[in-house]
């Protein structure tokens, strides 16, 4: 019950949901600060998303979360479960969460993000692309961002979503609620996006003080 700092690395691994729920579960641990979790490229699914989800619950000392589980078969309970998570982690500035091919879609999606915008984030990494998430978690993204007053560093990975028009308003409107982001790397390619959505998206970045920008917006509809 002492642990302060755990990291915990299994990716590419034969870890199926029988044993990561029973991990997952382990880790009730109220004085857990730091915490690394690498279970990608595995046969993990729900019970272990959603144990993960109960456990961290209980850690509410938490300032930092590396969580991946990025190429398994979590969807949207797990989504809905860590989203609710994050709401008894009011300590939270660093947040990194990789969900990329994975099962997750708008149901679980808009729920993830929801809980972003209750934490005092400094740096948010969130991958979420190559999943069939779309306008909900885009929109509900974009709502959280604008409590995040204290963000500095900020990573998006939306490509290969359907996202669209919709999600590009309301991150270009939350940019302008986080005036401390100097660093961005936002990818939205091979999306849903047009000039409709694309010329308020980047409408935004002009507020920011921004010193490195990495924008991808290829293979969308964008245009002059």
């Amino acid at each position: 019950p002492q642990i302060s700092q755990l990291s915990l690395m299994l990716y590419s691994s034969k870890l199926t949901d029988v044993g990561g729920r029973a991990l997952a579960s382990g880790l009730k641990c109220p004085m857990l600060e730091d915490l690394d979790i690498r279970w990608y490229e595995t046969a993990v699914g729900e019970t272990t998303g959603i144990a993960l989800g109960q456990s961290l619950k209980s850690c509410t000392k938490l300032s930092k979360i590396y969580v991946s589980l990025s190429d398994t078969s979590i969807g949207d309970a797990s989504g809905s479960a860590l989203g609710q998570a994050l709401l008894f982690c009011p300590m939270i500035s660093h947040l990194t969460l990789m969900l990329y091919n994975t099962k997750l879609t708008d149901a679980g999606g808009k729920k993830l993000v929801s809980g972003l915008g209750q934490l005092p984030l400094q740096d948010l990494d969130l991958r979420i692309r190559d999943t069939q998430v779309a306008e909900e978690t885009g929109v509900a993204l974009g709502q959280s961002l604008r409590s995040l007053s204290g963000l500095a560093k900020l990573h998006l990975e939306l490509s290969n979503t359907s996202m669209g028009d919709s999600s590009g308003s309301a991150l270009g409107q939350a940019f302008l609620c986080c005036p401390k982001i100097s660093q961005l790397y936002l990818s939205l390619y091979n999306t849903k996006l047009t000039d409709a959505g694309g010329k308020k998206l980047v409408s935004g970045l002009g507020q920011l003080p921004l010193q490195d920008l990495d924008l991808r917006i290829r293979d969308t509809q964008v245009a002059e």
